[in-house]
């Protein structure tokens, strides 16, 4: 069945009727509107390790208290994914967002490759992804289809917040901070 809009204006004192199909009118707000959509994809380090056990550390003081500062600061942004490697570490950093979103943080890795991006993208999803010093460069990376983070992350440095919009093919970084600075 198709549609039938009888559409008055009135310019500059002229009264124009359109009478259109519904369907080329409907067509064209669902491709406008698909092609405006656009998503962000948030990468951090996971937050500060402890030091034992050394194969596979948890979360010291610092870093359980820069994961609930994670929370605070992406509970607002509609995520509906959360990666993490299976480390405890980046588990951990997850887990205060995943539990109060009620999302379950789904295991990737260990390296982040060309088909795990590709997931993230076609998913087209707020996402977080819980990386490594030597990772998360690679990961944004990926994700914005050239080299825009340099390389690794200093084993010191914590509370690098990337934030990546996806906007139909295009993508753009923004790099910001949460968190305290690190110790």
């Amino acid at each position: 069945m198709i549609c039938i809009l009888n559409l008055q204006t009135k310019f500059f004192g002229m009264k124009y009727s359109f009478l259109r199909s519904g369907f080329p009118l409907l067509f064209g707000f669902v491709i406008t509107a698909l092609s405006s959509c656009s998503y962000k994809v948030y990468v951090v380090r996971h937050a500060e390790k402890a030091t034992a056990p050394a194969n596979d550390p948890g979360l010291s003081a610092d870093g359980l208290q820069r994961s609930a500062d994670l929370k605070q600061t992406l509970q607002d942004k509609k995520l509906k994914v959360i990666y993490s490697t299976r480390t405890s570490r980046t588990m951990q950093t997850a887990a205060p967002l995943a539990s109060y979103l009620n999302i379950q943080t789904t295991p990737y890795g260990p390296r982040p490759d060309s088909s795990f991006v590709a997931k993230i993208k076609a998913g087209k999803k707020n996402t977080l992804v819980v990386a490594h010093s030597n990772t998360v460069d690679d990961v944004v990376n990926l994700l914005c289809g050239n080299k825009v983070v340099a390389g690794d992350i200093s084993e010191a440095v914590y509370g690098n917040l990337y934030i990546v919009t996806m906007k139909g093919r295009k993508a753009t970084l923004e790099s910001r901070k949460y968190g305290r600075p690190a110790r």
